[in-house]
């Protein structure tokens, strides 16, 4: 199941698993306004709809940049 939640959220930043999240529940409440659970679908639902931002470009963007500025640790 660890190997699901990465592939779905691949490339997403924080920001976006958040709206990733929001979007579910926003699903789940369309489905039942008394709904009790946001089920695995509509995360699934959520995830399809996200617009990833954090490519590979960004990533090599910030690792030369880290290089760069001396930084090794976060």
């Amino acid at each position: 199941m660890l190997i699901w939640h990465f592939v779905k959220t691949e490339g997403c930043s924080g920001a976006e698993i958040t709206a990733m999240c929001q979007d579910a529940a926003l699903l789940a409440m369309r489905e039942n306004i008394h709904a009790q659970n946001v089920t695995r679908v509509h995360f699934l639902s959520a995830a399809a709809g996200v617009r990833r931002q954090v490519t590979k470009e960004v990533i090599t963007r910030f690792e030369s940049w880290r290089e760069a500025s001396g930084l090794t640790e976060a």
